[in-house]
């Protein structure tokens, strides 16, 4: 196998996140999967993808994470990415940002913000390519279409 195809499942973060290219060995993933992991009280960025320098990373899923007390989430731009299943709580500056990326789908994940917060500058970051389906902390229905 290279490096380009992971799975990380069912880790606890705590304190430092994974930025993939230094964990994992390669600055553009393709095809792999995060998932079933917690991410908590990180000072810096919770998943971090550090370079699209070689290539732009497709296809990679983060599936089932809890993020909690963290500065950032996720930053990782990618192309027809997967999110899904996620819950952001107590995320101070970006929950999530693929936006150098094209295909994305967002959703469902669960954001402890309300429905109107859930916005650029409130650190949701899509593209208009993207599908974005989440719920936010004070609505019942889902909360559809790329942050504005």
């Amino acid at each position: 196998p290279d490096s380009s195809h992971a799975i990380i499942d069912g880790c606890y973060f705590a304190t430092q996140g994974l930025a993939t290219e230094i964990a994992i060995g390669s600055e553009s993933l393709f095809k792999s999967r995060i998932q079933n992991c917690i991410f908590t009280t990180i000072s810096g960025t919770a998943i971090l993808g550090e370079s699209v320098a070689i290539a732009q990373p497709q296809m990679n899923q983060i599936l089932n994470c809890v993020f909690r007390s963290c500065a950032n989430a996720i930053d990782w731009p990618m192309d027809d990415g997967i999110i899904d299943g996620n819950t952001f709580d107590n995320i101070t500056t970006k929950k999530i940002d693929v936006n150098v990326g094209l295909r994305n789908r967002v959703g469902v994940n669960f954001f402890y913000n309300d429905e109107a917060d859930i916005s650029i500058a409130n650190g949701y970051i899509g593209n208009a390519t993207d599908t974005w389906r989440n719920y936010s902390k004070n609505t019942a229905a889902m909360t559809v279409g790329t942050p504005a």
